[in-house]
């Protein structure tokens, strides 16, 4: 899948993803790579608005996280969603009801807006005040020059 998507050989995608694991290794981040089920995110997006009322958006998200690149767990049905968010402290009902509807979908649709807008091209994406994006995976030194640049232009912009 990610040797057509980037069109690279196969031999480069396994390289790339082997990459991957050795960065999120040095983080203390334990990634596996190789037969990860691949679908539709958005019931999952979905979810992730319904925790934020009760404050565990956070929780969710690294549950969904551990699951996928981890576990090699489906995040794409919504059985193993509902028992992913209860796992996270929310309501499975609850979450049952949400996935069985269209709830939270503008919200994510205004989610999916703000990338495109800014240009995106590649995942993770870091936002910087709504109008700054940084795409894709990046070193930290990068970030930390993004920002203070953005910062410096910022402060002469006012």
């Amino acid at each position: 899948m990610l040797a057509s998507k980037y069109r690279m050989t196969a031999v480069q995608a396994e390289a790339a993803q082997r990459q991957v694991e050795q960065r999120a290794a040095q983080d203390g981040l334990e990634f596996r790579m190789d037969g990860l089920r691949s679908g539709n995110t958005r019931h999952a997006h979905r979810l992730l608005h319904l925790a934020k009322a009760p404050d565990r958006q956070a929780e969710l998200a690294e549950r969904l996280y551990r699951a996928h690149f981890t576990e090699q767990a489906s995040i794409f049905d919504h059985a193993a969603l509902a028992g992913l968010a209860e796992e996270s402290g929310l309501a499975r009902g609850e979450a049952l009801s949400v996935l069985a509807g269209n709830d939270y979908g503008e919200e994510v649709d205004t989610d999916e807006a703000m990338p495109q807008a800014l240009g995106a091209t590649g995942v993770p994406l870091f936002v910087i005040d709504r109008r700054y994006g940084i795409s894709g995976a990046t070193r930290r030194t990068h970030h930390r020059y993004s920002s203070a640049r953005l910062g410096g232009s910022r402060r002469r912009s006012r």
